[in-house]
């Protein structure tokens, strides 16, 4: 019975350990997160994939050797996108982000690979999409841009996930939270300590 226990609490510790190291991983190093743990999440924020993923859903990404991707895989990777923000001169701002999408083709030039991609909804010819870097510039997805492919998606569940980052991101959130566990800490403590009267 005691080799059960030991076996059961040594399980236990090492999967709390790894969800431990998972989190710390994903909240402060999130970039360096899968070439670590070999995978990370993703919450989803645009509809580019409905109805296979949908808005607030969570993709589980899986680093993998580029040589095995496919055509019809789901892929994940960085890419420049346009923001609502304007330079000084009235161009688009471009932000770095991160993007899954269909694997369509693997072609490649004097450079490299070039990956060719499509989402899902209103896209009933299966049309590649048209990428920009930085500069608004067109471009193609190379290797580098790869982060990983799909393994599965958490239905619903990308909210509470980008709620916690941006609360352990925050220095300030950080600093609400201590300060309330400490009063919370502190008022257990003197109520336990208050003599109970006659």
């Amino acid at each position: 019975m005691n080799n059960r226990i030991l076996i059961q609490n040594i399980i236990f510790y090492v999967l709390a350990s790894f969800l431990t190291l998972f989190l710390v991983m994903e909240i402060f190093f999130p970039d360096q997160a899968i070439n670590m743990i070999g995978f990370r999440n993703y919450a989803v924020v645009s509809d580019s994939m409905e109805p296979e993923i949908n808005i607030n859903d969570v993709v589980v990404v899986k680093k993998i050797d580029l040589s095995e991707l496919n055509p019809g895989d789901k892929i994940t990777f960085y890419t420049y996108l346009p923001t609502i923000n304007k330079d000084e001169f009235g161009n688009t701002i471009y932000q770095r982000s991160v993007v899954t999408h269909v694997l369509g083709e693997i072609t490649s030039d004097a450079e490299g690979n070039i990956y060719k991609t499509y989402g899902i909804k209103n896209n009933p010819d299966l049309s590649y999409d048209n990428w920009k870097d930085e500069n608004g510039q067109p471009t193609e997805l190379r290797d580098q841009d790869i982060i990983g492919v799909v393994m599965f998606k958490i239905p619903w569940i990308g909210t509470l996930s980008m709620f916690f980052r941006a609360i352990f991101t925050s220095p300030v959130m950080l600093l609400l939270i201590a300060t309330n566990i400490t009063i919370v800490v502190v008022l257990i403590k003197v109520i336990k300590k208050k003599p109970k009267e006659a």
